[in-house]
């Protein structure tokens, strides 16, 4: 049984060896087209096999799933609580606006070689403290941290996930 045969299953493994991998006269309209997939870099291309879409539907189902538990933790509810609060204070956000249009006014000088004047270096020292020092810019940076702890956690589950997925040899079920 050569590889081709390994990875497809009957008719769609024939029709594909004719050349009719989109079932075109082969009166079988089910079959679906199968593209190639790169395996890795100086690999042959890898088909796609029949179950591929289940498999990838099911993932973005538990993906989705974990966006729904995840939008259901403190950590989030403390972010967008943060988030509300910052742009619900008008001084808060005319200080953040204020220290960003002159950091990237900076930036720009910089870029172009020029050292910035000392009175922009003095107004950006003092406008960055005034953020610093607000309580709602800290609790945003707080609570910031705090889901982004998180998200390393998740990020750092799903390797773990990946790395298990690549050592087992049991196929699951779809």
């Amino acid at each position: 049984m050569g590889v081709e045969a390994g990875l497809y299953s009957g008719v769609e493994s024939s029709a594909r060896a004719r050349g009719m991998d989109s079932g075109e006269g082969t009166g079988d309209s089910s079959l679906r087209p199968s593209p190639a997939r790169p395996a890795g870099p100086g690999r042959f291309p890898i088909p796609f096999r029949a179950g591929d879409m289940d498999e990838r539907d099911r993932m973005l189902e538990k993906a989705q799933e974990l966006g729904r538990i995840i939008s259901q933790l403190p950590e989030y509810a403390y972010l967008r609580a943060a988030r509300r609060e910052i742009d619900e204070d008008r001084d808060a956000t005319e200080l953040l606006n204020r220290m960003r249009d002159l950091q990237s006014t900076l930036m720009e000088a910089v870029g172009r070689g020029e050292r910035p004047s000392d009175e922009q270096e003095r107004e950006f020292a003092e406008l960055q403290e005034k953020v610093q020092t607000n309580t709602r810019y800290q609790a945003l940076i707080s609570s910031q941290a705090n889901f982004e702890k998180l998200m390393e956690r998740v990020d750092r589950a799903i390797g773990e996930g990946v790395r298990k997925g690549e050592e087992s040899r049991i196929i699951l079920p779809t």
